[in-house]
């Protein structure tokens, strides 16, 4: 196409090619000949003519050209150990949120704790160091506040499988009675707040009836629901005993 400026842009089918990919009229930078070129993402896939192409050294050329002279290619340098930036002091924390150390130097007496990779649990290596002696695989060692990754001797504890199951279990459902119970007092207070300020929630039979039966339930008396009193007198005196 003679009437094409350097830079145009043109639509496949608009100069003679399939599809309707965008095409850029360019110049080769080394012997100036004028072509299309194909664009991808805006940008010409090539800067170079075909004939040209063939003189330019990219990189990745150049080490096509030594592996067919037989120069062999230059190994890359992976620093490991202390030597690599990832570094840590051998520790990282694992995805369940325990932290992994490698075994070296003085704690080679727990090497039979470890995994192939010479890696152990770090509570499970401070109970070891702490009993003096390496930990069977069905002794388990239990963090007392729950952090798991707190591998202070302090709140570390040794226990068996089944017994960590019975503790972790009593502690949700612990955990589950508590927050039930403190959901229902919140939403005994909003009502009790509601009951003592609005004339007509006074007049619901409904909503004293529910009131009553969930103060009941959390233990405080008749009496001191059906005093006598205001109903902010009342209000005020279920609040202090919740």
């Amino acid at each position: 196409m003679m009437d094409a400026q350097i830079g145009d842009i043109k639509k496949g089918f608009e100069i003679g090619r399939k599809g309707t990919n965008y095409w850029m009229w360019c110049a080769c930078p080394k012997c100036g000949k004028e072509r299309w070129v194909y664009l991808k993402h805006g940008i010409p896939v090539s800067k170079h003519c075909v004939q040209c192409r063939e003189y330019v050294l990219t990189p990745a050329r150049v080490r096509v050209h030594e592996s067919r002279r037989g120069v062999p290619r230059k190994p890359g340098i992976i620093k490991s150990g202390k030597e690599s930036h990832f570094y840590k002091n051998g520790k990282f924390k694992t995805v369940k949120g325990y932290i992994s150390v490698l075994i070296t130097g003085a704690d080679m007496f727990f090497l039979s704790m470890s995994t192939h990779a010479h890696r152990v649990l770090e509570h499970r290596l401070v109970m070891a160091k702490h009993l003096g002696r390496n930990l069977h695989t069905w002794e388990i060692v239990h963090h007392k506040n729950g952090i798991k990754d707190d591998n202070r001797i302090e709140n570390l504890g040794l226990t068996t499988i089944g017994s960590h199951i019975v503790e972790h279990s009593k502690g949700y459902r612990d955990g589950y009675a508590k927050g039930l119970a403190d959901g229902r007092r919140k939403q005994i207070v909003s009502l009790i707040y509601l009951w003592a300020r609005d004339a007509e929630m006074a007049t619901d039979k409904e909503t004293e009836d529910y009131i009553i039966d969930h103060l009941q339930k959390i233990r405080i008396s008749k009496e001191t629901i059906f005093s006598d009193g205001s109903r902010a007198d009342m209000a005020k005196r279920i609040l202090e005993k919740i």
